[in-house]
């Protein structure tokens, strides 16, 4: 009896922590694209993280699994709406969708957060450089006018607001230069030159 006190006393703790860390810092990205701030990793830093990702992603889906599946978590908070007796359905779907959900804004955490953090205490005036991979990306409701960039996660590869004038000059495999404040690991932009113009015809 001792024991599941015990676990039950961690348990809530922890769970918190699984949703602040990586809900919390995976949704940090996206607001501060849709509030003018927006931030790339650098290509060097998503390629080195790759087994850290992969740490995290599997580590916050396998963790959020087996508290739906194996304990009483969400059946001993009234108003969780996940009590496997009462909403077998939404219990269900979180099941199958809630390891998801968290393996992916953890990886986005990695991705994103650690880098931004880093750039925000540790930055300064940097440029990084990036290959096109689409100059003529599609707009998208919180991105108009973009370029996407080539070895970049597809949650965070497009380059928002460039103009068409600029994009005009682009060809997939060109290299452009995103300048801006952060570090080696990533950096908060605004502004994007061409680095190499050889290829534009």
């Amino acid at each position: 009896m001792a024991e599941e006190r015990l676990d039950q006393r961690f348990e809530k703790p922890i769970a918190f922590l699984v949703l602040v860390v990586f809900l919390g810092g995976g949704g940090i990205p996206i607001f501060s694209q849709i509030f003018g701030y927006p931030f790339s990793p650098s290509v060097e830093y998503y390629e080195a993280s790759s087994p850290l990702r992969i740490l995290f992603g599997l580590g916050a889906g396998a963790y959020i699994f087996y508290l739906t599946l194996a304990t009483d978590f969400f059946e001993r908070r009234k108003n969780s709406g996940l009590d496997r007796s009462k909403h077998p359905l939404k219990w269900m779907l979180f099941l199958i969708f809630g390891p998801v959900l968290f393996g992916t804004t953890a990886n986005m955490f990695v991705v994103f957060t650690i880098p931004m953090t880093l750039a925000v205490v540790a930055g300064g005036h940097i440029e990084l450089t990036y290959e096109v991979r689409d100059p003529t990306a599609s707009n998208s409701r919180y991105c108009q006018s973009k370029v996407t960039l080539k070895s970049m996660p597809w949650y965070g590869g497009d380059v928002c607001g460039v103009g068409e004038s600029f994009r005009s000059r682009l060809r997939p495999g060109m290299k452009v230069a995103l300048g801006g404040w952060g570090t080696a690991q990533g950096l908060f932009y605004n502004e994007i030159s061409i680095v190499d113009e050889t290829d534009d015809h």
